[in-house]
């Protein structure tokens, strides 16, 4: 404790000697002096002013959700009971995998079905073969081989059909029973019943997640809507990966006041569905405007000014501040791409500015 108000006392030495060393106030002068010494005893740093094309005006956080047509539903066409699912949430699926096990007397039935239609296509197209024969000796007319090929071909659709309602799941051991399987290849997301649950025709009993693209659903605060349209890229989570906005829905939420907006993420990246994600929107900065640290800013004689590093001390340069974020304010002004601002020790650089 002894040496950190030793170090205080000698801190609060080098500024009384930085301040007492200026007699004209800096505001009219071309430049404060700052020697190397006082760089470091007041703590004074300096960043590099770059180009920037783009302004992160509206930062948000939202949801990762599948596309629209990435997430698919398998669903039992038939009624009955859910007696046991094969897979769980998170399993990686190959299409045609089952799935589930399920019991229904509707698709027993349709199996007995399929059977009698199976011996009345045999039927019909034996009686065809010989109406065809008989109508070749003069025994059968035009008109009945004509219908006796017709009852053939009606049976033949008939099973087909029946085959086509069969085939959309797969046959297991026992009386009616079968396996619901997978459309596509993907990721299991969620399983909608259990063991010994009754199933509804059409009732969905899995969610896969098919592809590896990615959205989020964006919460933007009504006030800032106006300045994001379609198209408009956000750099995610801090990094320097980016989205681009494919949506914005046209109605704001009656109690958030936000706009949901939806982002395209990149697909090189392991995104996990339901996790949050930070979009800051890039929006075009001011025309003939310069990016500059807003911790840079100082307010003066009721004036914005920057302090412009100069190796030999530092200019005030004033400002006028054009459009600004919590990091990054755009200003026009004698700054330009290369300069080198103070960014602490400002605090003592206007107090030597306006003459203290």
């Amino acid at each position: 404790m002894k040496q950190v108000k030793q170090q205080a006392r000698l801190l609060s030495l080098s500024c009384l000697v930085f301040l007492a060393s200026f007699s004209l106030p800096a505001l009219a002068q071309d430049t404060i002096d700052v020697s190397s010494d006082n760089r470091v005893a007041l703590g004074i740093k300096t960043v590099e002013l770059k180009s920037a094309s783009s302004l992160e005006h509206v930062k948000a956080t939202g949801r990762i959700v599948a596309p629209i047509n990435r997430k698919l539903s398998v669903s039992s066409p038939y009624e009955g009971i859910l007696l046991e699912p094969l897979v769980v949430p998170g399993m990686s699926v190959k299409k045609g995998q089952r799935l589930a096990l399920i019991y229904s007397s509707d698709f027993a039935a349709l199996k007995v079905e399929r059977q009698q239609a199976l011996l009345m296509v045999d039927h019909n197209t034996e009686l065809a073969e010989r109406a065809v024969e008989l109508g070749e000796i003069g025994l059968r007319s035009v008109e009945e081989v004509d219908e006796a090929n017709h009852e053939a071909r009606s049976s033949k659709i008939t099973l087909s059909a029946l085959d086509k309602r069969l085939n959309q799941v797969r046959s297991a051991s026992g009386l009616g029973r079968f396996h619901i399987i997978a459309s596509a290849n993907g990721i299991v997301t969620h399983l909608n019943a259990q063991a010994g649950d009754p199933l509804a025709k059409g009732a969905p009993v899995a969610t896969l997640f098919s592809g590896n693209s990615y959205w989020a659903n964006i919460a933007v605060p009504e006030d800032n809507i106006d300045v994001i349209t379609i198209g408009t890229v956000a750099s995610l989570n801090n990094t320097d990966m980016t989205g681009t906005v494919i949506a914005i829905d046209p109605e704001t939420d009656g109690v958030s006041r936000t706009v949901s907006v939806t982002i395209e993420l990149p697909a090189d990246y392991n995104w996990r569905l339901g996790g949050l994600v930070t979009a800051s929107f890039l929006t075009s900065p001011p025309t003939q405007s310069v990016p500059v640290p807003t911790r840079a800013l100082v307010r003066m004689s009721g004036e914005t000014f920057v302090f412009q590093d100069l190796e030999s001390g530092f200019k005030p340069v004033p400002v006028t501040i054009l459009s600004q974020t919590e990091q990054t304010s755009f200003v026009s002004g004698e700054v330009t791409e290369g300069d080198h601002l103070a960014v602490s020790g400002l605090a003592a650089l206007k107090n030597v500015a306006e003459g203290g």
